[in-house]
């Protein structure tokens, strides 16, 4: 094995971690692309199960886990995309919390670009169904900073064109996938 040099470490381009664009599939989100600091996309989980075994303990993969995508991001002096997610949310809870919004009608499709060096060409393209979860807080401070906010959106399903990968039950426990359109997808939770 060759020893670490640092001509070795200079000769390696590495990731940077600001290549990427976001955007929202929405004729009313307020930018052609999210003004976002941050992004955290959740590739992969699995979950385990641990098993006990006379004397020992193991564990063994169990499920899929529920893949999500957390924003932070930036506002101009108007809060238009505050307002966005706001307005997004209260179409889920209908306002006035009397019941919640289908999958359907929750769910939008978000676009996630990782880039290379020049910006210019997309290395890989994400798109996800996805609904905004957990609190949406307006923070207000003394100081003359930048308009900050964090939120959570949840993955329901992945896309490549008008169809959606969905987890399927297969049994004891077990998730296998299926591809089916939005619309198949509303059916089925509502029969």
């Amino acid at each position: 094995m060759p020893s670490i040099t640092i001509d070795l470490l200079r000769s390696v381009e590495w990731g940077k971690s600001y290549l990427w664009d976001f955007v929202i599939d929405d004729k009313d989100f307020p930018f052609d692309w999210v003004p976002a600091i941050d992004i955290e996309e959740t590739s992969s989980i699995i979950d385990s199960e641990i098993i006990t075994g006379g004397q020992t303990s193991f564990k063994i993969p169990k499920a899929a886990g529920i893949k999500e995508v957390k924003l932070t991001f930036i506002d101009d002096i108007n809060h238009k995309v505050f307002s966005y997610f706001e307005n997004w949310m209260d179409v889920i809870t209908m306002k006035e919390n009397m019941y919640i919004a289908t999958l359907e009608e929750c769910s939008k499709l978000i676009q996630i670009k990782r880039l290379d060096n020049d910006r210019q060409k997309t290395l890989k393209q994400s798109v996800y169904w996805v609904y905004p979860e957990g609190m949406l807080t307006y923070v207000a401070n003394s100081d003359s900073d930048k308009l900050i906010y964090s939120i959570s959106l949840v993955v329901v399903g992945s896309t490549s064109k008008s169809k959606i990968t969905v987890p399927k039950p297969a049994g004891s426990g077990s998730v296998s996938y299926e591809e089916i359109t939005i619309q198949d997808l509303y059916k089925k939770i509502t029969e």
